[in-house]
C-alpha cells in the first residue's frame, strides 16, 4: 500500500484491544491536522479489533490499517514506522486518548524550533475538553507532604474515569468505584506495600465527598469519616484530606486556592470524636440501640460544630 504524503505519521499498534480502541481511534479521527497519517497495525488479533480498526478506515482518510505478520509490539512498531514517511512520527497506545490538537501543536513547535529533535506531552485526555492534569496533581502533592503514600494516592485517584465508555463522556459517572478495580490491579503488578493500595483507594472512593463536604448532611459526613476510617486511623485520614487537596489544587487556576474542606472535615472528626456519651446508659441500650444511640450522639455533635 502506498500512502499519500503527511506532515506527520502516527503510529498506533494494538492486539486484542476491542475493549479501548474504539475511543482511542475516535480521538484520532477528532485530530484538527487535515494532513495527519494514522497508520494501524493489527499485532494478530483474536478479537473485534480489526473490524473496528477498518471502520474507521472506512470513514476517514487518514487512517491506514496493516497486519503484522511478525507479533511482538516491539516489531509491530517498527512495521508500523516502514510504511510511513513523513519527517515527523508520534505513537499512541491502543488505550490512550489524543487531545484534539495534539498532532497540529506537536507539528507547529517541531516547525518553530528546527534545533529540537523530539517533544514530548504532560496530559492524558480523560474525555471531550477534559484532561488528567496528573502534572499539576502532583507537584502540589509534594508541596503538601514528603509522604510517598499520600502522592501516590493523589497521582491513581482518577484511574477510573478510563473505564467510562466513550458513550457516556464528557461525564464519568461512578468512577470513583472503577477505580478501585482499577488501583488493585495496578498494586498487584506493582506489588505496591498495602498501605499505598488501601489510602489510593479511600481517596478514589471519597475525594468528590470531601470536596463537597459543604452540601452533605451531618449523618452523611459521619458515613463518611467511617468509610475513611477516620476514627481508627486520624493519621491515615490526615492523608487522605491532603490527598484530596492535592486533587483540588491540581487543576488549573486553583494552584494556589485555600482547601478549607480539609478543617471543616478535622472539626468534624473532632467533634464525633470528643461526643460525650455518659448520660445514654449504653450498658442498658445493648447492642444496636447502643450503637445508634451513639451515631445519632455524634450526627448532633457534628451539626452543632458545623454550624
Amino acid at each position: 500500500m502506498t500512502l499519500p504524503p503527511a506532515s506527520i505519521d502516527l503510529l498506533c499498534t494494538f492486539f486484542n484491544a476491542a475493549a479501548t480502541l474504539e475511543p482511542t481511534l475516535a480521538s484520532l479521527s477528532s485530530q484538527t491536522l487535515a494532513d495527519a497519517r494514522f497508520i494501524l497495525v493489527d499485532d494478530g488479533s483474536t478479537d473485534d479489533s480489526a473490524a473496528i480498526a477498518r471502520a474507521f478506515c472506512d470513514k476517514d482518510g487518514r487512517f491506514a490499517l496493516f497486519t503484522n505478520a511478525d507479533r511482538g509490539r516491539g516489531k509491530a512498531l517498527n512495521f508500523a514506522l516502514s510504511q510511513g514517511s513523513a519527517p515527523l512520527v508520534a505513537i499512541l497506545d491502543a488505550d490512550d486518548l489524543a487531545h484534539p490538537t495534539w498532532l497540529e501543536t506537536a507539528c507547529a513547535v517541531m516547525d518553530d524550533r528546527p534545533d529540537v529533535a523530539a517533544i514530548s506531552f504532560e496530559r492524558l485526555m480523560i474525555g471531550p475538553g477534559e484532561t488528567a492534569d496528573w502534572p499539576r496533581i502532583q507537584p502540589q502533592a509534594t508541596a503538601l507532604t514528603d509522604d510517598a503514600t499520600t502522592r501516590f494516592a493523589a497521582l491513581v485517584h482518577d484511574l477510573g474515569k478510563a473505564l467510562t465508555p466513550s458513550s457516556e463522556w464528557p461525564r464519568h459517572g461512578g468512577h470513583e468505584e472503577h477505580g478501585v478495580e482499577v488501583i488493585n490491579q495496578l498494586c498487584d503488578r506493582c506489588r505496591a506495600p498495602n498501605r499505598f493500595r488501601e489510602l489510593a483507594i479511600i481517596v478514589a472512593r471519597h475525594h468528590l465527598d470531601c470536596h463537597r463536604i459543604a452540601e452533605l448532611r451531618p449523618d452523611t459526613i459521619l458515613r463518611k469519616l467511617e468509610a475513611a476510617d477516620g476514627f481508627r486511623r486520624p493519621e491515615r485520614f490526615e492523608q487522605f484530606l491532603l490527598a484530596c487537596e492535592a486533587d483540588a489544587r491540581g487543576r488549573s487556576g486553583f494552584e494556589k486556592r485555600d482547601y478549607p474542606q480539609a478543617e471543616l472535615w478535622r472539626i468534624a472528626l473532632e467533634a464525633a470524636r470528643e461526643a460525650d456519651f455518659s448520660d445514654l446508659d449504653l450498658p442498658r441500650l445493648g447492642g444496636e440501640a447502643a450503637a445508634a444511640a451513639i451515631r445519632k450522639r455524634r450526627v448532633e455533635e457534628i451539626k452543632d460544630a458545623l454550624a
